[in-house]
């Protein structure tokens, strides 16, 4: 969904009824939950406990992990029981000991693995959405827009039962791309990005493995950048971060006027999709490549 702005310019007067530049930032990702996306232990914990007690932190029970629970397959259910156990056991679960601990439990139990692939089958059914289910769950903007159109089927009604469970589990939102763009005209809209901004740690190790940047001629995916394999942190608006040799974050701009006129281009694709888009680009281009946007979310004005 992209929010329209009208911007009404009085010439004239010298002045405008709103800003010369609302920049937005485009919310991208899959309707789907991935294995990796969870990147505290201790927030794994958490949606387990509440799914194996069916009971917030307050005591009140919570109806959304009392439905959820009965959707569960009988082996996670074993596997919830056998992992909220020996979590419990855990000292210290702040601690970086105790995030160790966790994280092994998790391992061994293969407790993110058995619960996305559950929760990802409970989405592609029926709206899951119910206001007796939801009255402890304070819902999105882009979850209540999406819904009011009372989708039946379809990836709408897919994406709503996966916005309505992010919005119950917090741990498992995630932003995957960002892109910011300039969004102006005369009682008209015009969408444009500029900048893509990608946190490999939000992303699945299949899309980490499916998205490629252009650098210079070179295609290359995100699983293969290394601070070794890239040498230099910034050049023609293509920008790398790196933490203990692996890549932190990826930031490639351009800008609509001649300011970086002869700065290679910023490329990004998909391999899975065989599609790819060059900034500055347009907010169905990114789609195209990157899936339907969850929400636009103003992010500065001036």
């Amino acid at each position: 969904m992209l929010v329209a702005i009208f911007a009404c310019v009085l010439p004239a007067m010298g002045f405008s009824l709103t800003p010369a530049n609302l920049i937005y930032v485009y919310q991208y990702g899959p309707p789907q939950f991935a294995v990796g996306a969870i990147e505290e232990p201790r927030d794994l914990f958490s949606i387990a406990l509440r799914l194996q007690t069916k009971h917030w932190p307050s005591g009140r029970t919570d109806l959304v992990s009392v439905f959820l629970y009965s959707k569960l397959d009988d082996n996670t259910r074993s596997v919830l029981e056998e992992f909220t156990r020996k979590c419990e056991g855990v000292a210290d679960v702040f601690s970086k000991v105790g995030s160790n601990q966790l994280k092994q439990i998790a391992t061994d139990t293969r407790m993110e693995e058995l619960l996305v692939a559950n929760l990802n089958k409970i989405i592609q059914g029926k709206c899951i959405y119910e206001q007796r289910r939801f009255q402890d769950v304070q819902l999105r903007r882009a979850t209540k827009n999406l819904r009011m159109q009372m989708p039946a089927e379809g990836p709408d009604l897919l994406r709503l039962n996966w916005l309505l469970i992010q919005d119950a589990y917090l741990e498992l939102s995630r932003g995957v791309i960002t892109g910011s763009g300039n969004i102006t005209g005369f009682l008209a809209r015009r969408g444009s990005i500029s900048r893509i901004e990608i946190l490999p740690t939000k992303l699945s190790s299949a899309e980490m493995q499916d998205i490629w940047i252009q650098v210079s001629t070179n295609k290359i995916t995100l699983s293969d950048i290394s601070k070794g394999n890239m040498k230099v942190t910034g050049t023609s608006g293509v920008f790398f971060t790196f933490a203990g040799g692996s890549l932190l974050r990826f930031r490639g701009e351009v800008f609509d006027g001649s300011e970086l006129t002869n700065a290679a281009p910023v490329v990004l694709g998909s391999i899975s999709k065989n599609s790819s888009l060059r900034l500055p680009c347009s907010v169905q281009d990114f789609a195209n490549v990157f899936g339907k946007p969850d929400e636009v979310t103003k992010k500065h004005m001036w």
